[in-house]
């Protein structure tokens, strides 16, 4: 399960909190591979915003 949350910190800032549950006992690829795959997104995320 997924559940995500947005609220502005100021002036043209505002704060994303994802939260992901689910994953207990599912220790593994299927873990693995969503953490490489957050890893991947949140990095061009940063990079997008720095422009």
């Amino acid at each position: 399960m997924q559940k995500n949350s947005m609220g502005p910190i100021g002036k043209n800032k505002t704060r994303v909190k994802l939260t992901h549950s689910g994953f207990a006992g599912k220790e593994g690829d299927m873990s693995k591979e969503h953490d490489a795959g957050w890893s991947f997104f949140l990095g061009e995320l940063i990079s997008y915003c720095k422009k």
